[in-house]
């Protein structure tokens, strides 16, 4: 029998897809399952379950961040702006937007931890990703200052400048508050580095 004192921590913890879906139905067989845990798992299948004519093994949470850094690079360009709001849309139905409506506050709540599991997750790549932590095409690593501020900088890009800059500002809010209290949580110290825009 599974001790459940840790949870749902314990699920927010682990990145493993599928050690995650076994926790879910684990806990969905016990005593102690309630209503976020039945959304838990419409967030587990909406972000990693198979869909016709793609790849196994997608991570739409990873697939739709890396959709909006594309953006982000591009985000000054304004005949490209509606096909940029076209794919913006999509993110926010990968992201679980809409699912989270039809729950209400629970729904707000499952959605905004599996924004902050995201955001962790997509950072701990970041880290151990050597060509993200370099420079000069990958010859000099980034000192770790450096490091920390090009991830905050581009977490304040993609959460908050790529949706204003698009006029979606106020529907991007729970991943800016995933961002700001994920990256504070992980770099308290930076908290005076005026380099990164992020929220404090």
């Amino acid at each position: 029998m599974r001790d459940w004192s840790k949870w749902p921590q314990e699920y927010y913890e682990t990145t493993e897809r599928e050690e995650r879906l076994e926790m879910l139905r684990e806990r969905l067989k016990s005593e102690e399952a309630d209503e976020k845990d039945q959304i838990r798992m419409k967030f587990w299948e909406l972000r990693y379950g198979q869909r016709e004519k793609m790849p196994e093994g997608v991570d739409y949470f990873i697939r739709s961040w890396m959709e909006m850094f594309f953006i982000s690079k591009k985000l000054g360009s304004s005949w490209l702006k509606q096909q940029h709001l076209k794919s913006l849309e999509i993110v926010k139905k990968d992201f679980g937007f809409e699912l989270a409506k039809e729950y209400g506050t629970a729904g707000e709540e499952v959605l905004y931890q599996e924004l902050c599991h995201g955001v962790g997750f997509y950072m701990e790549l970041c880290r151990r990703d050597s060509k993200y932590n370099t420079q000069l095409l990958g010859i000099v690593k980034l000192k770790p200052e450096r490091l920390v501020e090009k991830i905050g900088n581009e977490l304040w890009k993609i959460s908050v400048e790529v949706p204003q800059t698009l006029e979606q500002g106020a529907e991007f809010a729970p991943l800016v508050a995933a961002c700001k209290d994920v990256f504070w949580a992980q770099y308290p110290k930076y908290k005076k580095d005026e380099a990164i825009k992020l929220e404090r």
